[in-house]
């Protein structure tokens, strides 16, 4: 009971992992897996649980609303290649991705304006680093552009932002199945993705030793996120 109340993501789902692969054929571990999983950034392993437990032991009803956000965020397009895309940016000017104009690309989701402490860590790769190497854009998923100018207006951001209407139904980012905010995409140069999920610091990580750039220790306030209507 101190894990489920107190334990971090990783320690709650190690411990019901182990209780559903001890308990496969028991609805107890549908139930855990329904009421006491912690889903996002591990929906590969809610996956893989979920297909552990026997039919018999998670009835279609029992689990429908916690497995069908799991099959959108494990299936092949959310996770296969990111496309080449196009979007406004609200300024008369438009915004391209195409993943063989540089090596690694990171596309970030948001509905709101960005912290602070997030966007002078994106300033610092974005200066620190040639477009050659890498391409940043904050695409917004704000309900209305009135909203989204709203939150840049006399920003200084030194990177592409651009809005997109219809959120993460767009057709430029659908596959993706972007499931909350704020969201990051990490792609290589053939649009691999070499991360995606709800965590700045790890996708930040993961650029800083691609590009052989020192890692920042102090870990970024996370803010609360938001899930996205498909």
């Amino acid at each position: 009971d101190s894990v489920l109340t107190h334990g971090d993501d990783a320690e709650v789902n190690s411990m019901i992992a182990d209780a559903v692969r001890s308990n496969p054929s028991s609805m107890m571990s549908a139930m855990l897996m329904v009421t006491r999983f912690r889903p996002n950034g591990y929906e590969m392993l809610a996956d893989s649980l979920l297909n552990e437990i026997s039919p018999e032991a998670r009835p279609f009803l029992v689990v429908r609303s916690f497995a069908s956000p799991i099959g959108d965020q494990v299936s092949t397009s959310a996770r296969g290649e990111v496309k080449p895309f196009t979007i406004y940016n609200g300024k008369g000017s438009i915004i391209r991705y195409s993943p063989g104009m540089q090596s690694y690309a990171l596309l970030v989701f948001n509905d709101k304006r960005t912290p602070d402490s997030i966007s002078r860590r994106l300033r610092e790769l974005r200066d620190t680093l040639t477009k050659r190497q890498f391409q940043l854009i904050e695409i917004s998923l704000a309900p209305d552009s009135s909203m989204w100018h709203r939150m840049v207006d006399n920003d200084s951001s030194t990177w592409h932002q651009g809005w997109l209407p219809g959120g993460p139904s767009s057709l430029q980012i659908r596959r993706l199945a972007v499931p909350r905010t704020p969201f990051y995409v990490v792609a290589d140069s053939v649009g691999r993705q070499c991360y995606r999920g709800s965590s700045f610091h790890r996708a930040d990580t993961l650029l800083r030793s691609r590009f052989g750039l020192n890692a920042v220790k102090d870990s970024v306030r996370q803010d609360s996120v938001s899930v996205m209507p498909q």
